[in-house]
């Protein structure tokens, strides 16, 4: 299952850096620092990231369904050995912990990637 989900994500991840279009919001998001941009994990989403870890969010929410399994939490409790993202509050794409620790780091550097 992991091997799949994995390879899944990879081949999500590969496409969407293909196709990768940058939509601009009705209101412009805050601007990012040289070599950042908004994450966009969600409309409302403008912590300051590379462009590897937008590419990696967005790859994330297009197969996050293939992690939910019915269970304690609802129908989007993450299977076994994965974890809720929270990139925001709601945010129920389901990652490793690694990478929940690290999009928590990202977020808690967003504002110092901010212009002025």
């Amino acid at each position: 299952m992991q091997y799949l989900y994995t390879h899944l994500r990879l081949i999500a991840g590969l496409l969407l850096l293909l196709s990768l279009t940058i939509n601009p919001a009705s209101a412009d998001p805050p601007a990012c620092l040289a070599g950042f941009l908004n994450r966009g994990a969600h409309p409302d989403d403008h912590v300051c990231v590379t462009l590897t870890s937008k590419i990696r969010a967005q790859a994330e929410n297009a197969v996050a369904p293939l992690s939910w399994t019915p269970g304690p939490f609802g129908p989007k409790t993450c299977a076994m050995g994965l974890v809720w993202r929270e990139a925001f509050e709601g945010d129920y794409t389901c990652v490793t912990p690694g990478i929940r620790t690290f999009v928590k780091q990202e977020n808690a550097l967003g504002p110092s990637r901010r212009a002025p």
